[in-house]
């Protein structure tokens, strides 16, 4: 990988910025994920989607 990772280390390693906000994630974690979302595009839908779903609990009054 271009960040030096193992593919293992890659998936090991992604599941803390999965929980985050694209808002709240540092520089290695924006790499990490374009990484990520480009070799499992379905987990770029999944998180795309959890997102949208978490926007939908903190705007409803």
């Amino acid at each position: 990988m271009t960040n030096r990772d193992t593919l293992k280390q890659l998936l090991a390693r992604s599941h803390y910025f999965l929980y985050k906000n694209k808002s709240k994630w540092s520089q290695n974690q924006i790499e990490r994920a374009n990484l990520l979302f480009e070799l499992y595009p379905d987990i770029q839908k999944a998180y795309n989607l959890t997102q949208e779903l978490r926007g939908i609990f903190e705007n409803t009054t």
